[in-house]
């Protein structure tokens, strides 16, 4: 009886031993390494409106360089609308055509009635001159003086009634001069109104042509396709995935900071030790990028003891564009902490 107590009691001062042992190891582990997955920037590839896809070019696995076609679509409302709109600009430009050539006979006809006006007063201004001629020869025979000496000033009536024509003559010019200025000012709003019902059917057409080049599905970063979601001649509707593409390496490394480290250890900007857990000779060093100040539950791989339920602070860390980790791979994040450097 006396030995199976003793085992008892050995048996707990075990296991608080390690428990005690466990404890002090994951806050020394807090305060100087914790751990991360080094992950990439994914992106999912869709559309706005629905489609049909036409063919495709690539299959899961891959490799994409940026800009690569990815698969064609097609959709046939494009057609029909940039059809509508050509067709509403040469409807525009004929009903300008037809308005102009309207005005222009307006024109000319009310230019004519002012030549044929200001010809008849013409005509008038000839007779009167001439019939004042005929009396001042007139004069001289009866007169018996010679035509040069005697008085050639047109009768007074004669004179006022030409003075009258030669007035009317230039009014008819102002208002000749005052229509032509108007006719011009009326194409040119013609020519107006025209431009801008063609340059807005221009800019939908122009928006439709950027529609329908989207049909051709580029890769928009470079990298490998994970997953292919659509099949030739599918029909697809919009915001639908369409592929989903991941970068080469990674970019980022995602980790926790223990709850049990009351001070920050890092800050943005900060530079921390990085190295794989699976390939200890793989390290570089990344760049704090930012944290949350919500605790979180850490995910078991990134424990140190998976049946140690623990909780830390999610912490963003930028990797190099050299680092040569895998995606997904476990990392130990290293901090420089006052403990660390005085030993």
């Amino acid at each position: 009886m006396d030995s199976k107590i003793f085992f008892l009691v050995l048996l707990f001062a075990g296991v608080l031993t390690g428990a005690v042992w466990i404890m002090g190891d994951l806050q020394n582990q807090s305060a100087q390494t914790f751990f991360g997955t080094a992950e990439t920037d994914s992106r999912t590839v869709n559309l706005e409106f629905p489609v049909v896809v036409q063919r495709i070019f690539v299959q899961p696995g891959s490799r994409v360089e940026q800009g690569d076609t990815l698969a064609v679509m097609y959709r046939a409302e494009f057609d029909r609308e940039a059809s509508e709109y050509s067709g509403e600009m040469k409807q525009v430009s004929a009903e300008l055509l037809a308005e102009n050539k309207s005005l222009e006979r307006e024109h000319e006809e009310l230019m004519a009635k002012y030549a044929t006006q200001i010809a008849e007063f013409q005509a008038e201004i000839r007779v009167l001159k001439s019939e004042s001629d005929i009396q001042e020869n007139l004069k001289t025979v009866l007169s018996g003086t010679d035509k040069s000496s005697g008085n050639t000033d047109i009768p007074n009536a004669k004179k006022a009634q030409i003075t009258a024509l030669e007035e009317n003559i230039r009014q008819l010019e102002r208002q000749r001069q005052e229509e032509i200025k108007q006719f011009e000012k009326q194409r040119l709003a013609n020519q107006a109104v025209r431009d801008a019902k063609v340059s807005q059917l221009r800019r939908s057409v122009e928006f439709v042509d950027a529609e329908r080049k989207k049909m051709v599905l580029l890769a928009p970063i470079s990298g490998y396709v994970e997953q292919v979601f659509i099949n030739k001649n599918e029909t697809v509707e919009e915001f639908r995935e369409l592929f989903k593409i991941n970068a080469l390496q990674p970019i980022r490394v995602l980790c926790f900071l223990h709850e049990t480290e009351a001070e920050v250890l890092v800050q943005p900007g900060d530079t921390v030790d990085l190295a794989s857990t699976a390939r200890p000779t793989v390290t570089c060093r990344g760049i704090v990028a930012g944290s949350s100040p919500k605790l979180v539950e850490l995910p078991t791989r990134l424990r140190k003891f998976a049946e140690v339920r623990t909780w830390g602070r999610e912490m963003f860390i930028h990797l190099p564009d050299t680092n040569r980790f895998y995606i997904g791979e476990k990392i130990q994040i290293s901090v420089q902490t006052a403990t660390t450097q005085g030993k």
